[in-house]
């Protein structure tokens, strides 16, 4: 809690259903590192005459956001919640084929999921690719109170107004970061 007692969110995970979110898991003071991942792919053209190849761009074949999180129920464990095992299992079934949609049609197999993953004013569109859980505290029972939690997400294309955004988004953040050549001292020797 802050001071005013308000509850301090820095990220949430929602799980999307039909253009909107139907469950989100919501996370405090963690997670405090994380990593994000771009892999952009190039064709190289030998263009006639030139002495070294152009470098023309193709696509990002891969954007992944990596964080750990902390699961902790020791303070607020209920027999209702059950420790951690409700966040534990609304991240696992990120990582399978949407289990409704599996349960009511007999076994046939859906995709994952689309997730909204937000930390702080960063994240978007993506698919869970990688979960560990690391259990580290469990009650008398032996139901889990406390886990680090390591995601990996990817990442995807949701539509053309996504990709605009976070184009148009990604460019006004660049050009207030960027100083104008003509601004630049310049060495008087």
């Amino acid at each position: 809690m802050s001071v005013t007692g308000r509850t301090l969110a820095k990220g949430s995970i929602g799980r999307i259903r039909d253009g909107a979110i139907d469950a989100y898991l919501v996370f405090q003071f963690n997670p405090t590192v994380n990593s994000e991942r771009i892999d952009p792919a190039y064709s190289m053209i030998d263009p006639p005459g030139s002495a070294f190849p152009t470098a023309v761009f193709k696509s990002v074949t891969s954007h992944e956001i990596s964080f750990r999180l902390l699961l902790d129920a020791v303070e607020t464990y209920s027999s209702k919640i059950q420790g951690i095992m409700g966040a534990k299992a609304f991240l696992e079934s990120l990582a399978r084929q949407d289990l409704d949609p599996f349960i009511e049609g007999l076994g046939q197999f859906v995709s994952p999921p689309v997730s909204l993953v937000s930390l702080g004013p960063e994240g978007g569109y993506c698919a869970l690719t990688a979960l560990q859980f690391e259990v580290i505290r469990r009650n008398r029972e032996m139901i889990p109170t406390r886990a680090w939690v390591e995601v990996t997400f990817k990442k995807i294309f949701t539509g053309n107004e996504y990709a605009l955004a976070y184009y148009k988004n990604l460019s006004t953040l660049r050009n207030d970061q960027e100083v104008a050549v003509a601004n630049i001292p310049q060495n008087p020797y």
